[in-house]
């Protein structure tokens, strides 16, 4: 909870989705008093009218959220669900004129051709929110460094909710979009790092990584990445080598269970993983090391074993020119990604469906190992596992189900 809320500036937006990037901010403002200038707005009960009346007031530090929709337009079951039906052959429309539409009660707006039914709907799929250049730079939405960058209308297809279909939007989006266009950039906008893909609208070209959280910024930005979020490389070293708390992740004598390893081990550690390829490619390798031990000294690999999800690390050791560190990862990675697969291996025919995925994982690890260690010259290194790689294709092939 405390590193969702230190993600954020002062007087931002949050929005989260779930019970665990929602509950501790609850927890962090609510008991301890801690960063109440926040507004957490949970994705999930913002298509609730009595949640949606919730955000209208005024909460702790926070102020309203700026909603132009009424009550009467969302009550109860009032556009819960709302099509998208692009009426504008692929132009942009701004989001203010787009919700003006389907917040009407005019039955014109209800209407489309070949369709007998009244239906809510969105008339435009490509949206456009406008933005003032000296606004974002005045309070910050934007650094000086980055001014150049800086786009005069935010543009992008709008993404319905891929549970239901593309082309259905749900009213949490709806209250999103009314929030994006109202709030004029005047106050931070922040998505959480755990929201689905689903639910951001399709706004990842406008995303900055800022640590547990996206801001979202008129910012252009064509760098391609494995990720999502741009990422100023300042500000995330500050925030997760100085700001951010790591509790007791490194004591062993602390347990952790399962969702806790999972969300250090993947969300977390990919944090440090995605600013360490970021400063490499920014030409700062030697920061980039520094992340990747402080990393494997938070969140160690005693108490949060480096798995599949974390084996970019050997690839960055590698590029920032820490060779021995690469090495030594590469060997230890091979060595647990063998040792899985043969204890896999060694269980009844009669369980190999269930295993199969896992020993396949395994079997990912390792190649990736020895493909890495050729990509960097440590030929010698690679040999050494080549052999072993082979024989667990084979003996994953022989033992997969037909």
């Amino acid at each position: 909870g405390y590193n969702y809320l230190m993600s954020c500036d002062e007087n931002a937006i949050i929005y989260t989705y779930g019970d665990n990037d929602t509950y501790p901010l609850w927890y962090m403002q609510e008991t301890e008093k801690f960063r109440t200038d926040v507004r957490v707005a949970n994705l999930s009960f913002l298509s609730a009218d009595w949640y949606i009346d919730q955000m209208k007031r005024k909460a702790y530090q926070s102020d309203p959220l700026p909603f132009t929709a009424t009550p009467d337009k969302y009550v109860y079951e009032k556009r819960t669900m709302a099509y998208i039906f692009d009426q504008f052959d692929g132009q942009y429309v701004d989001v203010k004129s787009a919700l003006a539409f389907l917040l009407s009660d005019d039955k014109r707006t209800k209407t489309l051709p070949q369709i007998a039914e009244e239906l809510d709907y969105l008339p435009a799929r490509f949206l456009k929110v406008p933005v003032d250049r000296q606004t974002v730079l005045d309070n910050g939405t934007v650094p000086l460094k980055d001014s150049a960058r800086i786009v005069p209308e935010v543009r992008w297809r709008l993404q319905g909710n891929t549970e239901y279909g593309d082309n259905i939007m749900l009213k949490s989006a709806m209250m999103t979009l009314d929030i994006l266009s109202t709030n004029a950039w005047q106050r931070p906008m922040y998505i959480a790092y755990s929201v689905p893909s689903s639910h951001r609208l399709n706004l990842d070209q406008y995303l900055r990584l800022d640590g547990f959280a996206y801001r979202i910024v008129p910012m252009q930005d064509t760098v391609k990445r494995n990720w999502t979020g741009m990422i100023d490389t300042d500000l995330l070293y500050d925030r997760l080598m100085h700001v951010f708390r790591w509790g007791n992740a490194a004591d062993p004598k602390v347990y952790l269970d399962e969702t806790c390893r999972r969300t250090l081990g993947i969300t977390c550690r990919r944090l440090f993983i995605n600013l360490a390829d970021e400063l490499i490619r920014e030409g700062k390798p030697d920061r980039a090391v520094e992340v990747l031990d402080y990393s494997l000294t938070v969140l160690p690999d005693a108490t949060i074993p480096v798995d599949i999800y974390a084996q970019d690390i050997v690839e960055l050791y590698y590029a920032a020119g820490a060779v021995q560190r690469a090495n030594e990862w590469m060997e230890r990675l091979a060595m647990r990604s063998i040792e899985e697969f043969n204890y896999l291996q060694a269980f009844p025919k009669r369980y190999a469906a269930q295993l199969s995925e896992e020993k396949r994982m395994r079997i990912i690890v390792l190649n990736t190992m020895v493909e890495q260690a050729e990509a960097f010259r440590q030929n010698e290194l690679a040999d050494k596992y080549k052999p072993t790689l082979e024989q667990q294709i084979s003996a994953w092939y022989d033992s997969k189900p037909q």
